[in-house]
């Protein structure tokens, strides 16, 4: 077996301490297993603490296929340059691999073929190829891929610095690296820090490939245009007071899928391993072993069938996965997932969603297949049978699943849905997997009064425009001198107020609006929530004054009905009423006309007699005629 010595001598061992010149002291330590998860250490180490675990249930030395044996060293002080494991196999079988990790990086992996070990207990030596002095855990794990694997000790070989001096650490900002090939990677920096500060000297920087990557002074270049794995090293030489130190980092080039758009242009019924790259990719939602993940690029489905999934709704992920993936029934999902230790993650709040028509879904399916999607004011056309009914939107129709017999629906019902479009053997569907993702709508009317207008706030977005209605934003003028109402074409967020004008008297059915609310509305008008009670100095509501519609004063003591709106005008002075006519987009504070020396006119410009009754035009300044 290469890369092994069977033995480590005595020799071997008093050449190290003989190499250091009295300045640095080989030792070991032996950590045999107790149980499933303890071991016992044959020396005790200051500060020194352990854990281990054995996923086999049966024998506390023995692991099984896909089993594995993980010991955890933490507080450890000192380099280790070499490992002993007491192994041995079944008597015909058993292969595997085993791990270091030191300082969170991958120092050595080594495979544990059959023909190489025994069925009795023999140990085995390995020498950590770049021996790095330990600053954080040291992580050992022994992986079982056919039956069985047997250990029953771990010992290091480590290396004490001379005590006369003081330590130092090296540690670096990011401690490794992974890249893919044909990748884009400026030229970065990751300079190693020395502790403590006040120790002086020179950090060398060098690496061990340079064919992947080449450092000077901390700054690294890397070449991704071949697979391929660099380590680069810093050195402290240390001087008469502090001692030396070093630190190493892993810089990977691998073969990578780009995005889970590219992934699932790869999958068949066949399950296949793939390395896919995640770039802000966001976990939408999780149901029992099911998750939906989407990037930029698509979304695709989670499924492990045995166990829960790893993940949790709203981790975003960046970095490299090694998964499983295959089609079933033609819908792409991942069976496995396995990170590597590059990747990171962050929790959002902000969920993905995507707003849109059933006309849009069907034809662009493959966009939204599998991503987190809402369609509105759908009707259900078919109630569930077996799970499966049915949703309808302007002549459109797709199956609705439920992914929960639980699950209800009524059929006529009008709602927003939140679901996962699907697909199951070549039929199209939108997957939910939950009651709270159908919001039922109770839809809305309003009428408007006799001047043809009417305030209102719908629990739900409404288009009014596509209702026969116009509607308006209403914005109050910095000074409170003037109100401005402008024409909104688009479709009105749900509980927002607006001033609509209609036919007198007509009863208008609010239909729930099927795109996503324009982000771009903006009023000054408020929505009382039932009911706002008038202060009588600020609180404005539409109405009409002798004939003539706009804001006028609200009584103190008088309530403002509920989803009417009203607007909060403070210091408005005496002004009590904010005129609105015909189609103008001005309404401004108006006072009562004076008497008039000069021409009267009305507001189409026409000259009338000073007992014109109305808004009229004098000198140039508008007046409410009584």
């Amino acid at each position: 077996m290469k890369n092994y010595l069977r033995f480590l001598s005595p020799v071997l061992l008093l050449l190290a301490v003989l190499m250091g010149g009295g300045k640095i002291y080989a030792d070991e330590v032996t950590y045999t297993v107790a149980s499933k998860t303890s071991v016992t250490p044959s020396v005790s180490l200051t500060g020194v603490t352990t854990s281990f675990e054995n996923t086999y249930s049966s024998n506390k030395e023995q692991l099984t296929k896909n089993n594995s044996m993980t010991l955890k060293i933490s507080g450890f002080s000192g380099t280790v340059t070499a490992l002993k494991l007491n192994l041995r196999r079944n008597k015909t079988d058993g292969d595997g691999n085993f791990s270091v990790n030191i300082n969170g990086n991958n120092v050595l992996t080594q495979p544990l073929a059959n023909g190489d070990l025994t069925n009795s207990y023999t140990v085995y030596s390995y020498n950590i190829p770049s021996p790095v002095e330990t600053t954080g855990d040291i992580i050992i794990t022994i992986n079982a891929t056919t039956n069985s694997l047997y250990c029953n000790e771990f010992t290091l070989i480590y290396d004490k610095p001379d005590e006369s001096k003081t330590k130092t650490s090296l540690t670096f900002p990011t401690t490794s690296y992974m890249f893919m090939v044909g990748e884009d990677v400026p030229v970065f920096s990751n300079k190693a820090i020395l502790e403590p500060a006040a120790a002086t000297g020179d950090i060398t920087y060098t690496s061990d490939n340079e064919n992947i990557a080449v450092v000077y002074d901390g700054n690294v270049t890397v070449d991704t245009s071949v697979e391929g794995t660099a380590t680069i090293k810093a050195e402290y030489k240390g001087n008469d007071k502090y001692a030396s130190s070093s630190a190493t980092y892993t810089i990977k080039v691998i073969k990578a899928i780009a995005s889970i758009a590219d992934l699932k242009k790869e999958l068949s019924k066949k399950s296949r391993n793939f390395t896919l790259k995640l770039t802000d990719a966001i976990v939408s939602y999780t149901y029992g072993e099911r998750a939906y993940i989407q990037d930029a690029t698509a979304g695709i489905l989670l499924f492990i069938q045995k166990g829960t999934t790893p993940v949790t709704a709203g981790q975003k992920f960046n970095g490299f996965v090694n998964v499983a993936a295959q089609t079933y029934y033609n819908l792409p999902e991942l069976t496995s997932w396995n990170p590597y230790s590059t990747m990171t993650t962050e929790t959002t709040e902000e969920l993905p969603l995507d707003v849109v028509t059933l006309e849009e879904l069907k034809n662009n399916y493959d966009k939204y297949e599998s991503c987190r999607v809402k369609v509105l004011g759908v009707t259900i056309s078919k109630a569930f049978t077996n799970r499966t009914g049915e949703i309808s939107q302007n002549g459109e129709t797709i199956s609705l699943r439920a992914g929960d017999a639980q699950i209800t629906v009524t059929h006529n019902d009008i709602a927003d849905i939140i679901g996962f479009p699907g697909v199951y053997d070549k039929a199209k569907q939108l997957n939910i997997w939950e009651q709270s993702a159908i919001s039922p709508i109770t839809v809305e009317s309003l009428t408007p009064a006799a001047s043809g207008y009417a305030t209102y706030a719908a629990d739900y977005a409404v288009n009014y425009s596509k209702l026969g209605l116009t509607a308006y934003t209403v914005k109050v003028a910095d000074d409170n001198s003037k109100v401005s109402a402008t024409p909104f074409t688009g479709v009105v967020p749900a509980g927002k107020a607006v001033l609509v004008k209609g036919t007198a008297g007509q009863k208008y059915t609010l239909t729930p609006a099927t795109t996503a609310a324009d982000e771009t509305f903006d009023t000054d008008l408020q929505a009382s929530d039932g009911p706002v009670t008038a202060d009588g100095a600020q609180h404005f509501a539409f109405g009409t004054k002798k004939g003539v519609s706009g804001f006028k004063l609200v009584n103190s003591g008088v309530a403002i009905p509920a989803k009417k709106g009203y607007l909060l005008i403070s210091n408005a002075g005496a002004k009590e009423f904010f005129a609105f006519e015909g189609e103008t987009t001005g309404i401004s504070a108006v006072e009562t006309a004076p008497a008039a020396d000069g021409n009267v006119y009305n507001m189409a410009g026409q000259r009338v007699s000073k007992s014109y009754k109305g808004l009229v035009i004098v000198g140039g300044k508008k007046y409410l005629n009584k």
